[in-house]
């Protein structure tokens, strides 16, 4: 998937809801989730690929995952 294409994940996302509260992330943050949950990647390699910390990647993925969820259950 091209980075244009993550840049647009909610396009990806059947639920309308959902893809509404993809659609609020950061490009950094659908990449990250994209990485980790279609890739298969592990928070190191994350971490090596964009340029940051796997704790670094780990953290964007769980705030990115707190973010979607509070999106969601504020629509």
């Amino acid at each position: 998937m091209t980075l244009e294409e993550i840049a647009k994940l909610e396009n990806f996302v059947d639920d309308e809801r959902l893809s509404m509260a993809v659609a609020t992330l950061s490009t950094a943050d659908k990449m990250v989730l994209y990485q980790y949950y279609y890739d298969e990647l592990n928070d190191v390699e994350i971490g090596s690929q964009v340029g940051i910390t796997s704790q670094g990647a780990n953290k964007r993925r769980r705030r990115a995952l707190q973010r979607i969820k509070a999106a969601y259950e504020n629509m």
